[in-house]
């Protein structure tokens, strides 16, 4: 049996709750010739059941099933080793893939060749699939190096990397547990072409309860590791205490009293570096900053359209106007 264009790699423990919407997603794609490995950690749910239904619809569907619970990140590295195709479309269980999301990467990888990782924007909703926000990652090289050592530059459900680079790569680190995809993808994009596709094509899931506190921190602890690493890779120093405390803070959502020190700290890190922050990753990042009410919303959204005009009106549009 030949192999396909892409296999779609899919961890999967205790998601029977939207698993099944997660594979149709999949199965309604308009690009056709893919697999899909799922690896069942040791689900104690109705997984496996909805996995072997599945199974027997599409036989494009592979499951393999762990005795035992081995956490995600050796789950990734297990089923990254069962993938036949030479590119690997990550998916995660509870995530939907919009219908033309795999076609979309799949002719632009093919019309750069160069490219060894794409990712895409994205949706994100609720546990009833509503819309609740927009996720918004740089598009290019040069804001890719400018994010990394700041957030994550890809939605991991939502990209398409070259299996031989990740797999010479050393694959996922596995001394991370839950921020192991920026851990790889930072890593990937020091030495290779990397993007990610304007168009939001997948829809992210977020649900209160899917970390605990305890899984919330430690996310958190991991992307500051990758993140005094991408300073070192940016700056060639580690970030001070102060700039740590800040950027740490802003990913965990900055308080309002911290943005105007936030970016004063980023335009003193574009003047380190002679390289200012592109126009639409500093409007990205001050919608970011503005959440979803108050004044200091409403002015976080003026700086925005300042720093690039065109993309804030999308961004409004997307995210009010949009079903």
């Amino acid at each position: 049996m030949s192999a396909p264009q892409v296999s779609i790699l899919m961890p999967v423990y205790n998601a029977a709750q939207h698993l099944g919407s997660a594979i149709e997603s999949v199965v309604a794609q308009d690009f056709t010739d893919w697999e899909m490995v799922t690896v069942d950690d040791g689900s104690t749910d109705s997984s496996p059941g909805i996995l072997a239904r599945w199974t027997k619809r599409d036989p494009r569907i592979r499951v393999i099933a762990n005795a035992s619970n081995k956490g995600q990140t050796a789950c990734l590295n297990q089923g990254l080793a069962e993938c036949r195709a030479a590119w690997i479309a990550r998916h995660d269980a509870d995530d939907l893939s919009h219908p033309g999301r795999l076609a979309s990467q799949w002719y632009y990888l093919g019309d750069h060749p160069d490219t060894v990782l794409l990712g895409t924007q994205g949706v994100l909703i609720d546990d009833r699939g509503v819309r609740i926000g927009l996720l918004d990652v740089p598009e290019d090289a040069a804001s890719i190096a400018w994010s990394a050592p700041f957030l994550n530059p890809f939605l991991h459900t939502a990209v398409m990397f070259r299996r031989d680079i990740v797999t010479a790569a050393g694959g996922y680190d596995e001394s991370f547990r839950i921020a192991q995809d920026y851990e790889l993808w930072t890593r990937l994009a020091a030495d290779h072409s990397t993007a990610n596709l304007s168009r939001r094509l997948v829809s992210y899931r977020h649900a209160e309860t899917s970390l605990s506190k305890t899984g919330r921190n430690l996310a958190f602890e991991e992307a500051d590791r990758v993140s005094a690493r991408e300073a070192r890779r940016l700056l060639g120093r580690v970030w001070s205490e102060e700039e740590q405390t800040l950027i740490s803070s802003f990913r965990r959502g900055l308080d309002p009293g911290l943005r105007a020190e936030f970016v004063r700290t980023i335009d003193s890190i574009g003047g380190e570096i002679s390289r200012p922050i592109p126009r639409r990753l500093r409007a990205a990042w001050h919608l970011r900053l503005a959440g979803t009410e108050g004044a200091s919303a409403l002015s976080e959204i003026r700086y925005a359209m300042h720093a690039d005009i065109t993309f804030t009106l999308r961004w409004l549009r997307d995210r009010f106007f949009s079903s």
